[in-house]
C-alpha cells in the first residue's frame, strides 16, 4: 500500500507469514520486501498515485508482518510507532487471530 503520512511517502507491504518458531528471522522477511519495492519504478507509482510531487517530501519502504498466530514482528513495532498506528496495532492482532480461528474451524468441518 502507499500511504502519504504528510511528512513521507510510503511503500508498506502488508503480510501474513507461517510461523516457523524462534529460528524464524521476521526482520529477513521485511528486508526482503524493502529491496522488491525500493526500486524508481514503484517510487514513482507511489508519488503519481498519491498525487505528489516527485521527491517533494522523503520516500521509504517497509513491511507490517504478522505471523498467521497474530505475533507482530519487530520491525512491525517500529513501523507502528514511527507512523503512530501503534496503538491500532493490538486490533489487527486480534482480527488476525480471529480469522485464523475461523479458517481452523472451517478447516475441521471439512476434515
Amino acid at each position: 500500500i502507499a500511504v502519504d503520512t504528510g511528512n513521507s511517502v510510503e511503500i508498506i507491504d502488508v503480510q501474513i507469514v507461517a510461523d516457523q518458531g524462534i529460528s524464524r528471522d521476521e526482520d529477513q522477511d521485511a528486508l526482503v520486501k524493502t529491496v522488491k519495492y525500493n526500486t524508481l519504478e514503484c517510487k514513482r507509482a507511489a508519488f503519481e498515485a498519491l498525487s505528489i510531487p516527485h521527491d517533494s517530501i522523503p520516500f521509504n519502504v517497509s513491511a507490517l508482518t504478522l505471523t498467521w498466530r497474530g505475533s507482530p514482528a519487530p520491525h512491525t513495532y517500529g513501523l507502528a510507532k514511527r507512523l503512530g498506528f501503534k496503538s491500532q496495532l493490538k486490533y489487527w492482532v486480534a482480527d488476525a487471530l480471529v480469522d485464523t480461528w475461523a479458517m481452523f474451524v472451517v478447516w475441521n468441518r471439512t476434515s
